[in-house]
């Protein structure tokens, strides 16, 4: 009865603890951090474009193309659809940020080409410029895995 009881205690205190430690931000439990693809430096090195996924899963699957550094933190073009770390490529031309992408064979994959947001001028006067581009399309099923295929650019 009695080592019942201590560890009854035992479990009572590590649950108050782990409460503790969630609602001061030290560990986060139900909300993961974004999946980021793609990092990609401008030429300057002063921004940085990448590919980001919020955490958890979400359906349908959106992306979003975030600028960071030089005054610049903002999202340049939002999308939809699985795996776009597969069919869509970031890349810099002079100060304009190019988006690329082809679009997944797979009807499952509810691909929406990118949209650059606010038209071409998204980011605080930064161009975005989004390019159909043929030799991104993907032949194939697509998964919902989180984690990328690959990080190629």
């Amino acid at each position: 009865m009695r080592r019942g009881r201590n560890l009854l205690i035992i479990l009572s205190v590590a649950v108050v603890v782990a409460l503790g430690l969630m609602l001061t931000g030290v560990i986060d439990v139900m909300a993961p951090g974004p999946h980021v693809f793609l990092d990609t430096k401008s030429p300057d090195g002063k921004r940085t474009a990448h590919l980001e996924r919020p955490g958890g899963s979400v359906e349908p699957i959106y992306y979003a193309v975030k600028v960071t550094g030089a005054g610049a933190d903002c999202t340049a073009a939002t999308l939809t659809g699985l795996q776009a770390e597969r069919w869509v490529r970031l890349s810099w031309n002079v100060d304009a940020l190019v988006v690329r992408y082809g679009l997944p064979s797979d009807p499952n994959a509810k691909a929406v080409a990118p949209a650059a947001r606010r038209g071409g001028d998204a980011c605080h006067g930064m161009t975005v410029r989004v390019i159909e581009d043929p030799s991104l399309n993907v032949s194939g099923p697509l998964s919902d895995a989180i984690e990328p295929v690959g990080n190629g650019q």
